[in-house]
């Protein structure tokens, strides 16, 4: 059976998010340690799409630049879910970081989610954190795309809530602004296929600075979270995140503002932002301060972009090397 959705997540066996005081926020509990989440994550989502969906899938895992060689399926928590035959596990070494300039310490979010969407082969594709959990009734939103073949939008989730490793609610970011008809008539707006790119970017440059509901207008915040398009829109049209290498070589940070890039390349070329009624939940955890920008542009990655002129090779059934 062809695979009509591929999920994307990227990982590693490290600490990241696991202090409650070390980071950006003074937490008032003790989050789950990163593996802990990633395996959560990972069992409840691939049983929920293997009830829920109506169609085959593939989830991706990508193993980024494991440290002292700390991979992920042999980690005694991941190992048996990490075998499961839904599963695509790809690690890529790293070796391979270090040949294209990047510090092999430093975790390259997007430059890791680019190499699982070059490496997909479901017709929809769906980019996930870690750390996310997705509801049954998100998935019956999904199966109606996949059924009705929407592939001139992206789509978000209604928002995302943060939980505590009881499930406790501790907080909630909406993906859009509330109002629909503010995303209709600004969709319309761009809908015009004489106008340039030009033009468009610069249209939403402007917006960027005078319509404080822009971001929300179309459903950048945490856009990494959960974002999901037609793979013809991400991989040939968009051309996946923007790796821009000139900028992170040698950088030892965690990416920021790529998942919005991507949105806003995804609507310069006429794939438009889509709300699900319905929220995914993610575990909550302390965060590093990531460096960002706010000025977004029309980009095109080189032809590798996702390590794909790297060899890749087969450890086992399901897990892959690069």
């Amino acid at each position: 059976m062809d695979k009509k959705l591929s999920i994307v997540i990227a990982s590693r066996d490290d600490d990241y998010g696991n202090d409650p005081h070390e980071g950006i926020y003074d937490l008032d509990f003790i989050p789950l340690e990163n593996i802990e989440r990633t395996k959560i994550s990972i069992e409840k989502n691939v049983n929920f799409f293997k009830q829920n969906l109506d169609f085959d899938f593939e989830y991706i895992v990508i193993d980024w630049s494991p440290i002292d060689n700390k991979f992920l399926y042999k980690n005694p928590k991941l190992e048996n879910i990490l075998s499961n035959s839904h599963i695509k596990n790809i690690i890529v070494q790293p070796t391979s970081l270090e040949k294209l300039g990047l510090n092999p310490n430093g975790f390259h979010e997007y430059f890791a989610k680019n190499v699982g969407i070059r490496n997909s082969v479901g017709d929809y594709i769906l980019i996930l954190n870690s750390d996310g959990i997705v509801s049954k009734k998100i998935i019956k939103e999904i199966n109606s795309v996949i059924k009705n073949n929407e592939k001139e939008y992206y789509f978000r989730p209604h928002s995302r809530i943060d939980i505590d490793p009881n499930y406790k609610k501790l907080a909630e970011g909406l993906s859009f602004y509330e109002s629909q008809e503010e995303l209709n008539a600004f969709n319309k707006k761009l809908l015009d296929k004489s106008y340039s790119l030009d033009f468009k970017l610069d249209f939403i440059n402007k917006e960027l600075t005078t319509n404080p509901n822009f971001y929300n207008l179309i459903g950048t915040p945490a856009a990494g979270d959960f974002t999901m398009t037609h793979r013809n829109n991400i991989i040939h049209t968009a051309t996946g995140y923007y790796e821009d290498l000139e900028n992170l070589v040698n950088k030892n940070f965690r990416q920021t503002a790529r998942d919005g890039q991507l949105l806003i390349n995804l609507i310069l070329h006429g794939i438009y932002p889509k709300k699900f009624k319905n929220s995914i939940e993610a575990f909550d955890h302390n965060k590093i301060e990531r460096v960002g920008e706010l000025k977004f542009r029309a980009y095109k990655n080189h032809e590798n972009w996702g390590f794909n002129n790297f060899n890749i090779s087969k450890k086992n059934e399901n897990t892959y090397l690069i």
